[in-house]
């Protein structure tokens, strides 16, 4: 401040009103006592005086009906009822401390209004309904349609389809029975409770005991031609199980019953090969699917499959595709297409492959890697039986990308095809190779 300023201004500096903003709170204060922020809570509870029992809910709810509205009850209901009314008015009186001494010795007693007033009181809470109603009757806008009484399910307790056909065989039989032999007819339309016993003897007539010599020779009957339609019911021993195993070569069928398929014949005669090389061959239909083609006609569905055919003692496999309407002629012609396409496939030692290889067909890539003795088939379904179609034991494959399944089927063989066999490396190389197992131990490796 300047000294040269008039002692006037000073005291209007001086005489400046206080600020109207409060000082802010300090942050550390010079007590332990912590600020009350909260709003103090008085130390007793406040006591309602329903709880004390100064007033009765039930008096106040449930008032005795005036005279009024007995003279309006009186028009609706008959002497009987109204009198019936007022015995149970007397009674609640007399409970709720209300009602004369005449009114206490009444024999009828009434619903106590304490109860009402506790038991019969209307929902306050968030499941209520948000109309009055006593649920007496259903509304066919507010509630739920009934649902209809199902008759119960009569197959649950069917008997077993074995057992169902010889009922229906029976039915059949005592059809026919009632058609040949008239006894039985008049038996059963003559048939009651009495008839079947002789009073006389109490023994069964002599009708009823051919009859039932009759019934219980045709049951017998259907019992044993069932033994031969049903071969859940055969005497007959089961049929050796065969082990699903290319070491294992089963004679097929063909050569057990003298039938040969005249499409097996004419596929093997357009390649030349004889019927017992094509015994050796296992194959097997992998993927079969449902196309259609898009026709001025409309749409002509079709059945597309791919099979594979393989020969583990040779080493070949094959894959084929076919399509057909029917879905026997595509899987058909999708097994003859494999046969047809049969190439050789190098194995290591008869049980691997040769080092990694990868087949990509589209989307789809399928890795395979060569494994020690013992190791398994550690892939999907569709690589493990091309591998054990073709007799490769050690192998893991692995499908990064897209599976799906024909191309899954097109790069595994593809992948197989593309082997890199050690020779054609020595040989591009100009190197000559020599198997040090053969040299060192003898040729026992």
């Amino acid at each position: 401040m300047s000294v040269s300023r008039p002692a006037a201004r000073c005291r209007c500096l001086f005489s400046m009103p206080p600020s109207s903003v409060p000082k802010p709170h300090p942050r550390r204060t010079f007590t332990t006592t912590p600020p009350l922020n909260r709003r103090v809570r008085r130390g007793y509870k406040n006591i309602k005086a329903e709880d004390m029992g100064l007033i009765n809910k039930a008096a106040a709810e449930y008032r005795p009906y005036s005279e009024e509205e007995k003279a309006l009850l009186s028009k609706k209901y008959n002497k009987e009822q109204m009198d019936a009314i007022e015995a149970a008015e007397a009674e609640a009186a007399t409970i709720l401390g209300e009602g004369s001494e005449s009114s206490s010795s009444s024999a009828i007693t009434g619903i106590d209004p304490r109860d009402l007033a506790t038991q019969a009181g209307f929902r306050r809470d968030y499941l209520r309904l948000g109309y009055v109603d006593d649920l007496s009757r259903i509304s066919p806008v507010l509630d739920k349609r009934k649902s209809k009484e199902v008759p119960p399910n009569m197959k649950t307790n069917a008997l077993p389809p074995s057992e169902e056909k010889l009922a229906e065989q029976l039915g059949e039989g005592l059809d026919s029975l009632l058609d040949r032999d008239p006894t039985v007819q008049a038996y059963f339309e003559n048939n009651s409770e009495g008839r079947k016993v002789d009073p006389s003897t109490g023994k069964p007539t002599p009708e009823t005991q051919v009859v039932d010599e009759l019934i219980q020779s045709q049951i017998h009957q259907l019992e044993r031609n069932n033994l031969y339609v049903d071969p859940e019911y055969s005497a007959l021993a089961p049929d050796i199980p065969r082990v699903q195993d290319p070491r294992f070569v089963y004679e097929s069928d063909e050569a057990e019953t003298g039938e040969v398929d005249p499409d097996q014949q004419r596929v093997r005669r357009a390649i030349g090969m004889s019927e017992a090389d094509a015994s050796r061959f296992m194959q097997k239909v992998l993927v079969v699917r449902w196309v259609a083609n898009q026709t001025r006609l409309g749409k002509v569905r079709s059945t597309s499959a791919l099979a594979v055919a393989g020969s583990a003692q040779d080493g070949l496999l094959g894959i084929g595709s076919g399509k057909s309407v029917e879905p026997d002629q595509a899987m058909k012609q999708a097994n003859a297409n494999a046969l047809r396409n049969v190439r050789p496939i190098p194995k290591y030692e008869g049980r691997t492959i040769y080092g990694d290889v990868q087949g990509k067909v589209s989307g789809t890539v399928v890795q395979l890697m060569h494994r020690p003795p013992g190791f398994g088939l550690r892939c999907q379904h569709l690589v493990f039986e091309m591998a054990r179609a073709v007799g490769i034991t050690d192998l893991a494959a692995r499908v990064p990308r897209s599976r799906n399944k024909m191309n899954v089927v097109k790069a595994t063989y593809q992948a197989l095809m593309k082997q890199k066999l050690p020779e054609d490396v020595a040989r591009g190389r100009g190197r000559k190779m020599v198997d040090v197992r053969k040299v060192y131990y003898a040729g026992r490796t």
